[in-house]
């Protein structure tokens, strides 16, 4: 590792003023950079002085093991039914999460149909039909 002196001057305005030089130590080929004030070590985040040392190198680009998890987008898988479009945890038994998914769907649904008296009457005819579908579906599920 090779040390990199920064005289003062370089502090963040809302870090404390350093008296006198700051160490940065530099290992370019496992692009290793620690700087004596540990602020990656206590923080996760890059201090001014690595960041300086940085730009002194002429290195443009910050290696992606100083990017730690806490600073990263979280990725969401969801798995969901390939004919209706619904999540996978919708299709167990909370009904709760079923009626929040309906709720919002009418929603877009109401809010385009309420734009003409043509559109209104075409939706309220679809609904007391599809009504009129789940009412004959409980009637075979009890028999």
């Amino acid at each position: 590792m090779k040390p990199y002196q920064l005289s003062g001057g370089c502090s963040a305005p809302s870090e404390p003023a350093w008296v006198g030089k700051l160490l940065v130590l530099v290992d370019l080929i496992q692009e290793n950079y620690t700087c004596i004030c540990a602020r990656f070590q206590k923080d996760g985040i890059l201090c001014v002085h690595v960041l300086r040392t940085l730009i002194q190198l002429n290195k443009h680009t910050i290696p992606g093991k100083y990017f730690i998890d806490r600073w990263r987008p979280v990725e969401k898988k969801q798995v969901r039914n390939i004919t209706t479009m619904v999540p996978a945890e919708l299709q167990g038994g909370s009904s709760t999460l079923r009626y929040n998914l309906l709720s919002n769907k009418f929603i877009g649904v109401a809010s385009d149909a309420c734009l003409s008296l043509e559109r209104t009457n075409y939706m309220i005819g679809e609904l007391d039909r599809i009504l009129s579908f789940l009412c004959l579906q409980d009637l075979k599920s009890k028999k």
